[in-house]
C-alpha cells in the first residue's frame, strides 16, 4: 500500500514538472508588467506588454520577430518623429509590415 502511494506521488510530481516545463516553453518572450492607457483601444489595462514609446533596444529585441536591427530602427523612428500614437504606426518603421505587426500586437502597447 505504501509502495502504491509512493508511486502515485512520484507520478503526480512528474505531471506537475511536465506542465510547468511546457508552460515555460509556451511563454518565451519576457515582457514588463505595466498599467497603461492602450492608445489604439483607449482603455486602461494591466497587462504584460512592452511599451513601444519607452522600451529599450534590448526589450524591443526580445519581442517575436524583432531583433537588434529592427529594435534600433524603432528607437531611431521614435527619436526622429516623437512618441508613437498607436501601435499601427510601427508600420512606418522599415521592415515592419502588417504580418509582423499582427504578430507583435499581443506583446506591445503604446503608452503616452
Amino acid at each position: 500500500m505504501v509502495l502504491l502511494f509512493a508511486l502515485f506521488l512520484i507520478g503526480c510530481a512528474l505531471v506537475v514538472s511536465c506542465v510547468l516545463t511546457e508552460h515555460e516553453v509556451l511563454q518565451p518572450y519576457r515582457v514588463a508588467r505595466t498599467t497603461a492607457l492602450v492608445c489604439d483601444v483607449g482603455i486602461e489595462t494591466n497587462t504584460d506588454r512592452v511599451n513601444i514609446n519607452t522600451a529599450s533596444a534590448e526589450e524591443l529585441a526580445e519581442l517575436p520577430g524583432i531583433g537588434a536591427v529592427l529594435a534600433a530602427r524603432i528607437i531611431a523612428y521614435r527619436e526622429e518623429n516623437g512618441a508613437f500614437h498607436d501601435v499601427g504606426e510601427l508600420r512606418e518603421v522599415q521592415g515592419i509590415g502588417d504580418a509582423l505587426l499582427e504578430k507583435l500586437k499581443p506583446y506591445i502597447l503604446c503608452e503616452q
